[in-house]
């Protein structure tokens, strides 16, 4: 016998439990004789394996069925019936998060309830499912249109006909269009989205929304040029990612330029025998030197260079005078390479500010004022570099600094009653019902207008005593 048994197949419709019950199990010599005499075959662990798979890519997705499938052991499987496990889990997937739509929109619900806008559920699901207020916001929008104009999409995705990527991007497309117009776009692009990728449905998705209505694809160009932006995100490594959204001819006229210094850079270096590290690090180089470098005007002259913004480096002293390795801290980035930093410091482009290795605190500078000072507000910012709010990624450089304790109530605007709170969580916190306080330590208590309460632990650089 191979593998453990976990299922019979009877062999004689006829046996009964007495007929069972009847043979001697002394005159066999193994389980599968002694099963196969009862009229049952047992079967490997592998065989049963494939069995439930292959059942499961035709059930409809349900709770009962990935409790099932929980009992499978990949390796038991062979490779085919491996690669049907994962499209198995995928169509859970896919169910799951239909499952959830209703769950965020009875957030938006539970706040209208409380007399604020559904949108303001936002800050709810951002808080408690660490999201960032554009990612929240997303979450909310969806979840409004999938259990509301947009049935027959959540539909599909419940019955895994489509991903939880397709039916965001058949959100996001139709969404503004008339409801007419968006009900003959939902329409035609689900009759193929089953069999499609999802770069292949939001293509179809731009012809469909072409073709339904073309009258109003130069009000959304220019809706969508209005929109453009820039983003940055953090990588591993020193390393970052800069994210433009720009027209597509704008696009286009960029990388064929980006493209053609790249090129041209690359035979200088060829032709000098200096080995390069390809074509897209050549592009990258281009783009930095186009933007931060000094250029030339057309007489031949060196275009004067605007100036340079000025960067805030948060480092313990051992690791600035060289006698440690402790990671600093970039704001706007994170963590940063000690050696980087110290280069930084020859470069005097930049703001350092010092922390206590012991605890790995800043010093402190308070003022008893309404607004704190350029000095203080500065240390709250190198203190607290992001929003305070769950989940959100706001610089504080952006962010208002306010009074945990009310200063109309006697809170001092010092370092440990001020944190930093984006405009909307500002607003949220303020008009929106949420409370907040803050413990001496920097601990944060937030507690929403549902009643939930969020803990925010304040950042630190890693104390290195």
């Amino acid at each position: 016998m191979v593998g453990s048994s976990v299922r019979f197949m009877g062999t004689d419709s006829s046996s009964t439990q007495g007929d069972v019950a009847l043979l001697d199990a002394d005159r066999f010599q193994d389980d599968e004789a002694l099963w196969a005499a009862r009229g049952l075959t047992l079967m490997s662990a592998a065989d049963t394996g494939r069995m439930l798979v292959e059942r499961a890519l035709q059930a409809d997705p349900c709770p009962v069925l990935g409790a099932a499938l929980t009992a499978v052991d990949p390796a038991d499987l062979d490779g085919d019936s491996r690669v049907d496990l994962i499209r198995v889990w995928q169509r859970l997937a896919a169910w799951v998060e239909a499952q959830q739509q209703a769950a965020l929109a009875s957030i938006v619900a539970a706040t209208e309830d409380c007399g604020l806008e559904g949108d303001l559920a936002r800050h709810e699901i951002g808080a408690a499912l660490r999201l960032s207020p554009p990612s929240a916001y997303d979450r909310v929008r969806r979840a409004r249109a999938l259990t509301g104009r947009f049935t027959e999409t959540l539909a599909a995705l419940q019955r895994a006909e489509i991903s939880g990527l397709q039916a965001a991007a058949i959100v996001d497309s139709v969404e503004r269009l008339d409801p007419e117009v968006a009900a003959v776009v939902e329409q035609k692009v689900l009759a193929r989205a089953a069999e499609q990728t999802l770069a292949e449905t939001k293509r179809s998705l731009r012809r469909a929304v072409l073709a339904a209505d073309p009258d109003g694809a130069a009000d959304r160009a220019e809706q969508a040029r209005a929109e453009r932006t820039v983003t940055r995100n953090p990588l591993d490594d020193g390393m970052a990612e800069l994210r433009a959204v720009l027209t597509a001819t704008d696009a286009e006229l960029v990388w064929a330029e980006l493209t053609a210094r790249a090129s041209a850079e690359q035979q200088r270096l060829a032709d000098a025998g200096i080995f390069d590290r390809g074509i897209d690090a050549l592009r990258v180089d281009a783009l930095v030197a186009a933007v931060l470098r000094p250029g030339t005007g057309s007489d031949g002259q060196v275009a004067p260079r605007q100036a340079r913004v000025q960067l805030q480096v948060t480092i313990d002293l051992p690791t600035l005078l060289g006698l440690a390795q402790n990671p600093a801290e970039l704001r706007g980035y994170g963590p940063l390479a000690p050696d980087v930093a110290r280069e930084m410091a020859a470069d005097a482009e930049w703001v350092r500010w010092t922390t206590d290795p012991q605890t790995g605190e800043l010093l402190d500078l308070g003022r008893r004022r309404y607004r704190p000072s350029s000095r203080l507000a500065a240390f709250i910012r190198a203190r607290d570099p992001r929003c305070q709010w769950p989940g959100c990624s706001q610089p504080s450089s952006r962010c208002d600094l306010d009074h945990a304790h009310d200063f109309h109530a006697g809170g001092q605007t010092c370092r440990k009653n001020l944190g930093p709170f984006c405009r909307q969580h500002h607003n949220a916190k303020t008009h929106g019902y949420w409370r907040y306080e803050r413990d001496p330590d920097g601990t944060g208590h937030l507690r929403s207008p549902l009643g939930k309460r969020y803990v925010l632990r304040p950042p630190r650089q890693p104390p290195t005593g």
